[in-house]
């Protein structure tokens, strides 16, 4: 019996993986006390549990309360004060680090409701403090660091709540919180850095947060961020950025401050630091002020526009124009301008996107500019260009296309353009500002194209030198009827050599190991003798006389000798989201990346592509982050179990094809309530251990059975009567005399055959006295043991 019950305690498990709920923070020697907010709502039917975490599914009990309170834990205590649960830890040690689950007890199961991730440090608590800022209704972006001991652990972001009391509100499993009204989102850049965007914030958000990096066994909270907000009219985006070269004169409008020039002073100052503002010229009516020789201000035909002529290098940096009212002035035009020397020769790359897809613009800058605020503008005129994006959450639209910003702390910040039109094409500027300096840092120039002219590779396929390989057009064999379906090999965005074509019954091969054909209506292409240069991006498609245009796009890979990527395990919560990093080499710094998953040998489909095409997982959604630090992150969200399987990250151009990882993704059930009814097979391995205890106990109590009934027998024919016990108080062990306050003694007579006669037969049915109308079984009940006496 002291086997069975040393065996149950190790069978205790977690209903898989919790997001921890808060972090505390504490000093050696310390007393705290934390609630279970979440797992109180379950002790009248369930015994709470307190434990520390040992691994991800395994928890070491300390104390636990229900009908009766266990603490196990000298300096740890478990109580139910005013109908709250609370834990109280004395005496704190720095061992005492670590994850700490309070849950319910089902049926050997803990369901972790409350997770407390506890940091205890010696002397004085000096992390690196920061300050952020962003404006209500925006978006206010918070990078946070990590070293390379913590390149594996899991990341997060909290809110002080309280004193040393901070409540998670992202972490790097993809379970994130609410800010108010807002949304919150996490990005890890792989690149010693992960950034936390919190969306819609108001004034409720500001204080004081933590980033922290932690596994089951270490917390540490390595930065502490500062957040303040301010109102939109009291810190403005940069409406435009102008450009000009020493010598030149520029005239700006103030379109939004016009519109209130009836009835307050319009003014035009330049910026100093915080909220402060050197005035230059101003406007009442008929009434006009300028202190500076040559700026002026004017109000033309209704348009309010000041003039700076001959410019110098120190008239660079930020402008306001807006109005002055009773003592206040509210910006509402806000001017970034660079004044340069010289000639002008910025850094110039092509990007491209597809219409009604996503384009994604890199940008760069340098370590001065690690502090400034990054933009990205859309150039409307010569030398003039509107913020279309800006680092402190401001964006604007582009068309009826969205704008994100990410920036990822490692020199470089990434712009996001949605649902891009034909509208969208043109000339752009990044750059970062502070106050007193403007850097146009680069331009890149935006074309785009028709979904029909360029197209995002539906599946990659990987085949060794020699073999042959046979794929399908899934989607071009749907125009058959009235077009002729070809086959290419691409040898750019937009030209093609032709390779094979069918159209009805008319066949047309050009190469020679090539063959398309339609069997049983299905459209396949068959490549026989496959050689390393047919490695490349092939199209299929309808085309007529003048069009063709591509409906199915394979990646084709072919290697020699043995394919052996770089392999590695990822994991995820069922209806949370999965971050799959996937890195590439300074060669494919301007390759396309992709992720694909895994459908068939050597066939996987492409679920997200750096083009910004990306294909819904099951219900879920997937997003691609190119961090420009030789990685780049998808994220997998609201997965399933039908999301497991193999993933292979990869790069591409037309003409070669890498597939540089390969991924094994895994999910795990988000936690149920204790409440709901367990799926039986979660619980297939406690049953079955269960089953050969019990087997265990009442095996010998047969054999004993059938041993004493021999011999009772035997007794019976000598003429023999006597009593026989198979165990006495005398014989009680240690550990029995321990739970003697708990054990039930049974006696149970067998007549003689003299005492049967003339008497009918009687049957008992045993059951357990302890058993309850509840499922749930806790290490509280009391052992049982029965003792047999058997009477001839």
């Amino acid at each position: 019996m002291v086997f069975t019950a040393l065996l149950f305690l190790t069978l205790i498990s977690t209903s898989q993986t919790q997001t921890a709920s808060i972090v505390m923070k504490a000093a050696v020697g310390e007393t705290i006390t934390v609630g279970c907010p979440q797992a109180e709502r379950y002790k009248r039917n369930y015994v709470i549990w307190w434990c520390k975490a040992t691994s991800g599914t395994r928890c070491d009990h300390i104390s636990s309360i229900g009908q009766k309170v266990r603490n196990d834990y000298r300096g740890t205590s478990i109580a139910d004060t005013n109908g709250r649960i609370s834990v109280t830890i004395r005496h704190l040690e720095e061992k005492d680090t670590g994850t700490y689950w309070c849950g319910a007890l089902d049926n050997g199961v803990i369901h972790t409701l409350d997770v407390i991730l506890l940091k205890v440090f010696t002397g004085t608590w000096e992390p690196i403090v920061s300050e952020i800022s962003g404006v209500v209704g925006n978006v206010a972006t918070v990078p946070c660091l990590y070293t390379e001991e913590e390149k594996s652990y899991q990341k997060f972001l909290c809110k002080v709540t309280s004193r040393n009391k901070c409540t998670i509100i992202a972490s790097s499993n993809g379970a994130v919180t609410n800010l108010q009204n807002g949304s919150v989102s996490i990005t890890i850049n792989n690149s010693h850095n992960f950034t936390v965007t919190l969306g819609n914030i108001n004034k409720a958000d500001e204080g004081e947060y933590w980033c922290g990096a932690e596994t089951v066994k270490n917390i540490n909270i390595v930065q502490v961020k500062n957040l303040t907000t301010a109102e939109a009219s009291q810190t403005q985006t940069a409406s435009i950025v102008v450009r000009a070269a020493v010598g030149e004169t520029i005239t700006v409008g103030c379109p939004q401050a016009e519109r209130y020039k009836r009835n307050n002073v319009i003014w035009w100052c330049k910026a100093t630091w915080g909220s402060g503002c050197d005035q230059i010229s101003s406007i009442d009516g008929q009434k006009v002020r300028n202190d500076y020789r040559r700026t002026s201000i004017t109000d033309t035909n209704g348009k309010i526009s000041v003039t700076i002529q001959k410019l110098e290098e120190k008239d660079t940096g930020t402008y306001w124009c807006g109005l002055e009212d009773k003592q206040t002035f509210s910006v509402s035009d806000v001017i970034l301008l660079k004044v340069f020397t010289g000639t002008w020769e910025p850094i110039v790359s092509e990007i491209s996107g597809v219409v009604g897809n996503v384009a994604t613009v890199p940008c760069l800058y340098t370590e001065e500019e690690n502090y400034y605020k990054k933009f990205l503008c859309k150039v409307t005129s010569i030398n003039k260009c509107t913020i279309i994006a800006s680092s402190d959450g401001a964006v604007n639209n582009l068309q009826n296309g969205s704008v994100s910003i990410t920036i990822n702390n490692s020199q470089n910040f990434t712009v996001t353009l949605g649902n891009i039109n034909k509208a969208d094409e043109g000339e752009y500027w990044c750059g970062a500002v502070r106050i007193t300096n403007i850097k146009i840092v680069q331009v890149k120039n935006l074309t785009t194209a028709e979904a029909s002219q360029t197209q995002t590779a539906s599946i990659v396929l990987r085949a060794a030198v020699g073999e042959t390989i046979t794929v399908g057009c899934p989607q071009a064999e749907r125009y058959k009827r009235n077009y002729v379906i070809w086959w290419c090999r691409a040898i750019s965005g937009t030209r093609f050599n032709h390779i094979s074509s069918i159209y009805g019954q008319t066949v047309r091969n050009d190469y020679r190991g090539t063959s398309i054909a339609d069997t049983n209506g299905k459209i396949s292409i068959t490549i026989q003798h496959l050689e390393e240069k047919d490695t490349g991006t092939y199209w299929c498609g309808p085309g007529d006389k003048h069009t063709f245009s591509v409906s199915d796009v394979i990646l084709l890979k072919v290697f020699t000798g043995t394919w052996e990527p770089i392999v590695s395990e990822i994991s995820g919560v069922v209806g949370n989201v999965a971050t799959v990093p996937c890195m590439y080499t300074e060669e494919e710094k301007y390759y396309q990346k992709f992720l694909c998953k895994v459908t068939s040998i050597n066939k996987c489909t492409i679920i997200a592509s750096s083009n910004g095409a990306v294909t819904n997982l099951q219900n879920g959604s997937v997003s691609i982050t190119i961090n420009n630090f030789h990685n780049f992150t998808v994220t997998l969200g609201n997965i399933n179990k039908a999301d497991e399987g193999e993933y292979w990250c990869g790069a591409t151009r037309i003409t070669n094809i890498k597939i540089v990882q390969v991924k094994n993704l895994t999910t795990a059930e988000e936690p149920g309530s204790p409440l709901s009814t367990n799926d039986p097979q979660s619980h297939t391995a406690l049953y079955i251990i269960i089953a050969v205890v019990l087997g265990l106990l009442i095996l010998p109590l047969l054999v004993l059975f059938i041993l004493r009934t021999k011999k009772l027998k035997a007794a019976h024919d000598q003429g023999e009567n006597e009593n026989v016990k198979l165990e006495s108080p005398a014989t009680i062990t240690k550990f029995d005399r321990e739970a003697e306050d708990t054990i039930t003694y049974s006696t149970v007579e067998i007549q003689t055959a003299a005492q049967r006669e003339g008497h009918s037969a009687t049957y008992a049915n045993l059951k357990n006295l302890n058993t309850q109308s509840s499922s749930i079984a806790t290490n509280s009940e009391s052992v049982e043991y029965s003792t047999l006496v058997f009477k001839p």
